[in-house]
């Protein structure tokens, strides 16, 4: 009876500590799930109490292996120092347990050191005599996890322990990882179909899959392995970050928003997915919930692109205050190979809309230097700008935005050549319109037979010899703009319907008038402009009154006379 009672003590000994191990084999179990799904707070605290509770080599590993997993852009020594303290430690606990070496040549590729990692990977490998399948998983991980890496080397491990277990799809999915590294994505995909053979209850090989097909451009059969995988595991939460950018790349924002929203509600998004959302929100045009977030961001990232995406928020919602604001702190923080064209187009446009008053000098700057690096661009952010000026009544800063355009250009038309000189015309300085004559000139000779160039190029030349037009004092007249007139009128004459330039054409015969009266002193070529001018405006008192002083008046210097009295 004894006997039996010690047996019942012992067995219930042994189920105690075997469902212990259980609980513990679980709990790790339960990490990586966590770890799966991308639910990393929960893996954090389960693997955090293992280490409390048991410290031992293991343990130490995974929590170590989970800070590796995890690091964030803003916080990256951080993470990877203290995953090599965790696997320090785990060495130091059991010196014969190889993952913490393999967790130290991981730190050295993150390092950059290969051969320093190679040597403790080798380690690793030898203390287990090449056998121990899990070793030489996370030997291959170490391989491919950062952006420095050695896909040639993760294969030739994984292909190893393939060799000692056949059913582990997770080397699968790992090998097909690595050959998609390598561009191969028809090995990646034999890879990827035999994780889903061995298990079709599983997302994962659905997801990889479809990642083959994105590198094919094949977005309508990745989409269908997409919705495959999530059907049969909804709970795969990489699942819906995978297809949000998959909605991305094929331009249907709202779709990806949806998408990488689940992903953010169901797992514990980093920082850099919720940056990635924010853009996503900004491509849908939805940039308040992008400020929003952003923001937020900002609080614990020191991350430049930050106040890039929300300086290109601010402006789209015409806050150019705080859009120039967050452009010039984006220009402080980033190197200068990590900016782009498009942000000196956002800085100099959220100058130019400040509430208090644009800054046309500094948007000037920064939308030049756009279009100097996006030349596909360039001309009609660069014309919109000048049109813009030229609608103000900013005409210095029009010509300004105008010359900047035609050196820009390879091939230069006329109508760049005629809004600029229309620029200098209406800025009325002296300087000005010295620059408008020049403009019209280089106007003429791209085309001669241009009623509007030869029509200002005649007004640049009257702002040069004002007296030109003063039928009481032009006696110092030098009537330099006669010959644009004289063939303004001939190119008009050609066409049928004058309808809508009848005061030009009155203002040339006016003009050619003068220029006969006064300086010429031929009163009937006078009289001819003047009858001239009322067959395209009959009802012209001016010119009506002035052709009958004509008529009463017995020569030229007779009708000057009565004209000065007038």
């Amino acid at each position: 009876m004894k006997l039996n009672r010690f047996f019942t003590l012992l067995a219930c000994v042994w189920l105690l500590l075997g469902s212990t191990g259980a609980i513990a084999q679980q709990t790790l179990q339960d990490a990586q799930k966590f770890l799966d799904i991308e639910q990393f707070k929960n893996a954090k605290k389960v693997l955090q109490n293992l280490v409390k509770t048991t410290p031992s080599a293991e343990n130490l590993y995974h929590l170590g292996n989970y800070y590796l997993l995890v690091y964030e852009v803003d916080s990256v020594e951080e993470y990877i120092d203290t995953a090599r303290m965790h696997f320090e430690t785990g060495l130091g606990k059991d010196a014969k347990f190889a993952l913490n070496k393999v967790g130290l040549g991981t730190v050295k590729m993150f390092a950059k050191q290969k051969e320093s990692a190679n040597s403790y990977f080798n380690d690793a490998r030898e203390s287990t005599k090449n056998k121990d399948v899990e070793v030489l998983y996370r030997i291959a991980q170490g391989y491919t996890m950062f952006d420095y890496n050695d896909p040639v080397a993760a294969i030739e491990v994984l292909t190893k322990a393939m060799e000692r277990d056949k059913k582990r799809v997770d080397l699968y999915l790992m090998r097909g990882d690595a050959f998609l590294m390598q561009n191969d994505g028809s090995r990646a995909n034999t890879d990827y179909d035999e994780a889903i053979r061995l298990a079709p209850n599983s997302a994962k090989g659905y997801i990889r899959s479809g990642k083959v097909l994105i590198r094919a451009r094949n977005y309508n059969g990745a989409l269908e392995l997409y919705k495959k995988g999530i059907e049969i595991d909804p709970t795969y939460t990489p699942a819906y970050r995978e297809l949000g950018w998959l909605y991305y790349l094929a331009g249907r924002y709202k779709e990806a928003i949806d998408a990488y929203r689940k992903y953010i509600d169901k797992s514990d998004a980093g920082l850099d997915a919720k940056y990635q959302f924010a853009a996503f929100l900004f491509l849908n045009k939805d940039f308040m919930e992008a400020i929003d977030i952003l923001r937020e961001l900002d609080k614990v990232m020191n991350y430049a692109p930050i106040h890039r995406l929300l300086g290109y928020s601010y402006y789209e919602i015409k806050q150019c205050d705080d859009a120039a604001n967050q452009m010039e702190q984006f220009f402080k923080e980033s190197n200068t190979s990590k900016v782009l064209a498009k942000d000196y187009e956002y800085l100099g446009k959220a100058y130019l809309c400040k509430p208090a008053g644009a800054d046309t000098t500094k948007a000037i700057q920064n939308l030049s230097k756009f279009s100097q690096l996006d030349t596909t661009k360039a001309e009609k952010t660069m014309t919109d700008l000048a049109e813009m000026f030229y609608k103000q009544k900013k005409y210095a800063k029009a010509a300004e935005i105008y010359e900047g355009l035609i050196k820009m250009k390879k091939d230069v038309n006329s109508n760049a050549f005629f809004k600029l000189g229309l620029s200098y015309y209406f800025a009325k300085t002296d300087q000005s319109n010295v620059l408008a004559d020049t403009t019209f000139s280089k106007l003429l000779q791209l085309v001669p037979s241009s009623t509007q160039a030869n029509l200002f190029k005649a007004r640049a030349k009257v702002r040069l010899d004002p007296t030109s037009t003063n039928l009481k004092e032009s006696g110092a007249a030098k009537f330099v703009a006669k010959p644009y007139y004289e063939k303004y009128l001939e190119l008009m004459d050609k066409q049928q319907d004058k309808s809508k330039s009848i005061k030009d054409l009155v203002e040339a015969c006016w003009f050619l008038s003068n220029y006969y009266l006064n300086g010429m002193k031929d009163k009937a070529k006078a009289e001819e402009m003047w009858t001239k001018a009322l067959t395209y405006d009959p009802t012209n008192a001016q010119v009506t009154d002035i052709l009958n002083v004509s008529k009463s008046a017995k020569d030229a210097n007779e009708l000057l006379n009565i004209i000065k009295k007038q």
